[in-house]
């Protein structure tokens, strides 16, 4: 997508967030991957320098919340849905929604080792999360779940094995998007 055809995108969810007729209306016709994509692209604004940009990132941050608590097993049949949840939860999301949400949804025995994974991560369990992610690939994951699987085991296991976290970190560089040449 093109970046005003981007640009346009979020300056409309912008809008419907701030009142514009309503953030329920937002909350309620956006899917779960569409609010995490757009905390995301407000997140990479305040980075790069945009603190007017902080504001909204709560707001999306309250609304992306929601939208997850009252996601049900029909929305997590799409993949993009279920991937969204973890990339939040492993963005520091609330663990008390994720949790809640995994609970609902139905996927593969992996995105299920990924689900506990991230859920003891936030819980402050890191032995249990390294057991959990430690046999699952970030590279062999699409990019947008991968790469935050990578940084994720990579800080977790940073103490115990820096190297094996140091090639974690590299790839979530690799995965990342606009980190490619």
């Amino acid at each position: 997508m093109k970046r005003a055809a981007v640009t346009s995108r979020l300056m409309g969810l912008l809008l419907l967030a701030a009142g514009y007729p309503s953030a329920g209306f937002a909350q309620d016709t956006l899917q779960p991957y569409q609010l995490v994509r757009s905390l995301q692209l407000v997140q990479d604004r305040i980075a790069a320098g945009d603190h007017a940009a902080m504001p909204m990132q709560a707001k999306l941050l309250e609304m992306t919340d929601t939208r997850l608590r009252e996601a049900d097993a029909e929305d997590f049949k799409d993949p993009k849905n279920f991937r969204a949840l973890l990339v939040y939860g492993m963005s520091g999301g609330n663990p008390v929604t994720v949790e809640a949400a995994v609970s609902r949804a139905a996927t593969d025995p992996a995105g299920l080792a990924i689900a506990k994974g991230v859920i003891d991560y936030l819980n402050g369990r890191p032995g249990d999360a390294i057991e959990a992610l430690r046999p699952i690939d970030p590279m062999t994951l699409p990019g947008d779940l991968g790469a935050f699987l990578a940084l994720v085991k990579g800080s977790l296991m940073a103490t115990d094995d820096p190297a094996a976290a140091l090639t974690l970190l590299d790839e979530a560089k690799l995965l990342s998007p606009g980190t490619r040449g």
